[in-house]
């Protein structure tokens, strides 16, 4: 009995159709079972509703009654699932496993009562260009390890829970990090970067492993957002056992420097380990028209720095480089990869509405491309969106191709999934190009060249 307790720990469902999956007590959503994270308390009708109940094939999610019980994140989250149409039937999946496949590592990691996705915060941190102390810091956050005084009081090595500093509160996490004045006013030095960071609506370890996630414009986020709580945590102590020394005045202006500093260091490492006996050499590239009879089929997905919006967008185009369709969508929070399937599906199904007989489809992601002709590579969280693609890819009403592009010549697609980072939840479709894009268009149709460096 009490194995199997531990089994279903570790099981969770992958979502296609929605229908045999229980909304709120299974755990389809990052491992997490949903009826733990409500914001108030649910109504007994709700308990018992499957994922289906809660989307429509017109409108999608019901976000007016979900927004009732969950978080923003959480919404983020799950907007980026569409439900398929046909009857694909839920899945069990192993969610101890990121690959979704049970081994007996994991099993043990799930009756040890480890968190199934401790391994990977430990990845996350540890692949980090920081120096080893501040990876240790991150560590003893993650595992509420840090001597606050509440984990002082708790550890029966303190006389009270409050914070030293401010005196408003009890000096928990999310309080030394987040809510205190003194803390605030280190992220407000770091203008609207830092402001939006610690206005996002999260708990303090979803906020933490959220900015770390290296899911941001600005792929060096997550070592800034690092080193921004090391010296937050490093000037508490100061306040608190040595008078405020060495703390400096303009905080702004010293951890930008900091940051500057820490990453040069950190370069010149990895420099040196560089093999720079490589053999490359520049060769020029261009955007070409598909062959008469086909069009083609440009996709991309992209990310929003420090707030996690992701978008697609895709373009379709004739074989005299003429504007056919576009469209942009907005998908919440997911990763890059979801973003590129979305995209790819959106675009055949786009395709297969127009009549389209003959399509060539391009896309920058290698990852993708190999998940096409290979299912052994497909990723869990993705698996039913891809089974979608594949079944539009061969449906005999027509013929296809998919082909990697680099990012310079994808550029009209980058852009159409950018402009889907600020709608609000759909789709748009353009049958005219939007300006943001028509410069792009233009090199595009144009046959403009751009420098590339290849290994030999």
């Amino acid at each position: 009995m009490e194995t199997r307790q531990f089994l279903e720990q570790g099981m969770g469902k992958i979502v296609g159709d929605g229908r045999l999956t229980m909304f709120w007590t299974q755990k389809w959503l990052d491992g997490k079972k949903l009826e733990e994270h409500v914001i108030q308390a649910l109504p007994e009708e709700h308990a018992t509703k499957r994922v289906r109940d809660y989307w429509s094939l017109v409108t999608g999610w019901d976000w007016r009654v979900l927004r009732q019980f969950l978080s923003s994140d959480i919404l983020n989250r799950i907007a980026s699932f569409e439900l398929v149409q046909e009857d694909h039937e839920d899945q069990v999946t192993w969610v101890a496993d990121k690959r979704g496949q049970f081994t007996i590592a994991s099993a043990i990691r799930v009756i040890q009562c480890s968190s199934p996705m401790a391994e990977t915060r430990w990845r996350t941190i540890w692949k980090l260009r920081l120096p080893h102390r501040i990876k240790f810091f991150l560590w003893l956050f993650s595992h509420q390890r840090l001597l606050t005084n509440c984990e002082r009081v708790r550890r029966h090595i303190h006389s009270h829970s409050q914070c030293d500093i401010c005196h408003e509160g009890e000096e928990a996490l999310d309080h030394t990090f987040r809510t205190c004045p003194n803390a605030r006013s280190t992220w407000y030095s770091m203008g609207s970067e830092g402001t939006r960071c610690i206005e996002k609506d999260a708990s303090v370890h979803d906020w933490f492993q959220y900015n770390l996630n290296g899911h941001h414009r600005d792929a060096g986020w997550p070592e800034k957002f690092a080193i921004i709580l090391w010296y937050i945590w490093k000037w508490r102590c100061k306040a608190c056992f040595d008078n405020n020394a060495d703390v400096p005045g303009d905080r702004g202006a010293f951890l930008v420097a900091r940051i500057h500093d820490i990453r040069t260091a950190m370069e010149q490492g990895v420099y040196e380990l560089t093999d720079t006996s490589t053999n490359l050499h520049m060769t020029w590239i261009k955007w070409t028209p598909p062959s008469a009879g086909w069009k083609v089929l440009n996709i991309d997905g992209a990310v929003m720095d420090t707030q996690g919006r992701v978008g697609a967008g895709g373009v379709i185009r004739d074989e005299a480089a003429k504007w056919i369709v576009g469209f942009s969508e907005y998908l919440g929070a997911c990763s890059v990869l979801k973003a590129e399937v979305r995209a790819l599906l959106r675009g055949l199904k786009i395709a297969q509405e127009l009549g389209v007989t003959k399509l060539w489809i391009y896309t920058d992601s290698s990852t993708l491309i190999s998940m096409i002709t290979n299912p052994s590579t497909w990723k869990t969280e993705v698996s039913p969106l891809i089974h979608q693609c594949v079944q539009l890819l061969v449906w005999p009403g027509w013929e296809t191709q998919v082909s990697h592009c680099f990012r310079e010549i994808n550029q009209v697609a980058d852009k159409l999934a950018k402009l889907g980072l600020n709608m609000s939840l759909g789709v748009s479709i353009y049958r005219e190009p939007p300006l943001e894009v028509q410069g792009a268009l233009h090199d595009d149709s144009r046959g403009v060249l751009w420098p590339r460096m290849l290994k030999h």
